[in-house]
């Protein structure tokens, strides 16, 4: 018998098929990756592409107040120069004449005493490392020069007379016999002699305050007050008295300090604004501000001449009595945390606040 021929097998087994599997390299390359197009991105409603640049403008345009130790800390010349003013030189007797330039720095450190001058002369020694050497000078008949210019430096408000209070008589739009509050700044105006220049007058912005009170202003309509003992002055949000119709004197302007240094100007002095207390009136002065972070403040002066009275209560409420001093009537009303506002005055404020919106729409 003839055995049966053994066929080659149509596809490859084990061993063969490894084999061709290690040797063989797919010659074919890879799919090409398919750049996805977004049609849209992620952004939140408040973001705003020339927000930044808006922000750095108003960041380099912003003025800014520095101390004479900052100065002279960054400043080699400014050292240099401070040292040749505080430092005692002789000199002859006869009168000697400064440039403008002097006056202007001058002007700066008038009120440095002696003993502050010893310490200003050992902290710039101790910069440069250089030893003060005395020389002396002399003053030689100039030319003629004209007449220094004296640089008008700050007055804080708090070196100012305190307010006054007084009874109206023959003042228009006010009733006689009403009590009127008067402002430091404008009683600082009126007390220059005729020609005199005004210094600027630098004030404190105002501290946190957290008792609101809520009378009515101006006859027309009732606004939150917040009441802070530690603010020098009176002061209004320039929206809020444009909403209740109130002018003011844009030439009376004092300059806000904020805690960066950072100097403001106030837009003017809204004159004998009318508050009525539940039926004790006062007549104030308010400084006009843009955009502060309240509509209303009322500071130290109005505290003082209302004879103010704080009662505290153990449940967290305050109380506050106020006196008229033209007669003597004393009233007590409530105050309330910044921002809560009783329902019945919550409406009301509402209300004002849809008319003013309406208004701005036509």
């Amino acid at each position: 018998m003839v055995p049966p021929l053994r066929t080659k097998p149509l596809a490859p087994f084990g061993e063969q098929l490894r084999e061709e599997a290690r040797t063989t390299r797919p010659t074919s390359s890879p799919l090409p990756v398919l750049e996805k197009n977004q049609s849209y991105r992620n952004r939140a409603p408040i973001e705003d592409e020339e927000a930044l640049r808006r922000i750095v403008e108003e960041l380099i345009n912003t003025k800014f107040t520095t101390s004479l130790k900052d100065l002279a800390s960054v400043s080699a010349p400014a050292r240099e120069y401070l040292k040749k003013l505080i430092t005692r030189r002789k000199v002859a007797r006869e009168e000697g004449k400064a440039s403008d330039l002097e006056y202007q720095i001058i002007s700066l450190i008038d009120l440095v005493s002696q003993s502050q001058e010893e310490k200003i002369v050992q902290f710039l020694n101790l910069l440069d490392s250089d030893e003060i050497r005395e020389e002396e000078t002399e003053v030689r008949e100039l030319d003629p020069e004209p007449e220094p210019v004296v640089v008008n430096t700050f007055v804080q408000l708090e070196d100012l007379p305190r307010a006054e209070v007084f009874c109206a008589k023959d003042l228009p739009g006010i009733p006689d016999g009403a009590f009127v509050m008067t402002d430091p700044v404008e009683q600082y105006l009126h007390s220059l002699a005729e020609g005199e220049e005004p210094r600027p007058i630098l004030v404190a912005r105002e501290s946190v305050a957290l008792r609101t009170v809520f009378p009515l202003i101006h006859k027309s309509a009732r606004a939150e007050v917040l009441l802070d003992t530690g603010s020098q002055i009176c002061s209004m949000d320039a929206d809020v008295a444009r909403n209740l119709g109130i002018a003011w004197d844009p030439d009376i302007v004092i300059h806000l300090q904020s805690a960066n240094r950072t100097v403001e100007k106030t837009l003017g002095l809204a004159k004998n604004i009318e508050f009525d207390f539940g039926g004790v009136l006062a007549y104030i002065q308010l400084h006009i501000i843009r955009r502060p972070a309240y509509s209303v403040l009322l500071g130290r002066p109005f505290d003082v001449a209302m004879s103010s009275e704080v009662s505290n209560k153990t449940n967290g409420d305050q109380f506050l009595t106020l006196k008229d001093p033209n007669t003597g009537k004393r009233l007590t009303i409530p105050t309330f945390a910044k921002g809560k506002p009783p329902p019945h005055i919550q409406k009301e404020l509402w209300n004002q606040e849809e008319r003013n919106f309406r208004a701005s729409r036509i």
